[in-house]
């Protein structure tokens, strides 16, 4: 944490959003009285909300715990202003699918790994910029002007449909923290961040990315980089994000096109096999011999 407090302090004044990536807390936030003092100094000293990847621990009602792996917006006097909890797990990595029936012998390996679990769903986060251009007045904006986004954690930025529900639930912006150490000097970490790009096409939506061993930067919404960060190199970007309000066709209906696509292939076979299923050989029209 130090590493990204320097980091932070370097990239100095009037900040609307600070993002650490994934993990950037190694401790359960809310349940570490003595560390969260410590990120919330962090906060207050940076003057601006800040945006970071840490474990929640949460229980059953019968008290059993499980852990998420969420997103937390923190504002500067330390007050919790939102958290997403990532959807998409990884298979064997922070889950073990089936542990509770037929790969009961596996439970040990959960105990080692971790049980974490779903979240609820596409949850907005919000917070109030500072008002360098601030927006018309409008019915809309008679109160305060804030910012609604979505955060997207790890590998759930390869899932199209998954990011489609934060830009039709009305994300100005996206964000996507990640921790990708693990895939070391190769070719993967490119790979990730190209996928960024696709979403943003996608939704008409821009991104700010934040990976601990980079590649971190922003993207625009018709997918143009406009930052990036080497990989396994320590440093913080500094930029604008676009704030969108225009939905696309994909953004509102999903699938929908490919959907009707595979629907009309499927009928173009279908009378084609009828079609050559019902001509005779050689041929000749059909009909009933003199």
């Amino acid at each position: 944490m130090a590493r990204y407090d320097r980091l932070t302090a370097g990239l100095g004044d009037n900040l609307d959003l600070i993002v650490w990536p994934e993990a950037a807390t190694p401790f359960v936030f809310e349940m570490e009285p003595q560390y969260r003092a410590v990120v919330n100094d962090m906060a207050r000293r940076a003057g601006a909300p800040l945006l970071f990847g840490s474990p929640a621990l949460r229980r059953h009602p019968d008290g059993r715990p499980f852990l998420l792996n969420s997103a937390y917006l923190l504002a500067t006097d330390g007050q919790i202003l939102g958290r997403y909890d990532k959807q998409h797990l990884v298979p064997f990595g922070e889950y073990i699918p089936f542990h509770n029936s037929f790969l009961f012998f596996l439970d040990k390996l959960v105990e080692g790994i971790g049980d974490f679990e779903a979240g609820p769903g596409s949850t907005l986060l919000m917070f109030k910029p500072r008002e360098k251009n601030p927006p018309a007045v409008t019915a809309a904006t008679l109160t305060d002007f804030h910012v609604k986004f979505g955060v997207v954690i790890c590998y759930e930025v390869i899932f199209p449909n998954l990011v489609r529900q934060f830009a039709a639930n009305g994300a100005d912006f996206m964000v996507t923290v990640t921790n990708d150490a693990w895939f070391g000097p190769s070719s993967a970490p490119y790979q990730h961040f190209g996928m960024v790009v696709f979403r943003a096409v996608e939704n008409h939506v821009a991104f700010a990315r934040a990976a601990n061993t980079g590649i971190s930067g922003f993207i625009d919404p018709y997918g143009r980089v406009v930052q990036q960060s080497p990989i396994f190199t320590q440093e913080a970007l500094r930029g604008t994000v676009a704030v969108s309000h225009q939905q696309t066709f994909y953004s509102q209906y999903g699938d929908l096109f490919a959907y009707a696509c595979a629907i009309l292939i499927a009928l173009l076979c279908l009378t084609g096999y009828f079609s050559h299923d019902t001509e005779p050989a050689g041929g000749e029209p059909a009909g009933r011999p003199a």
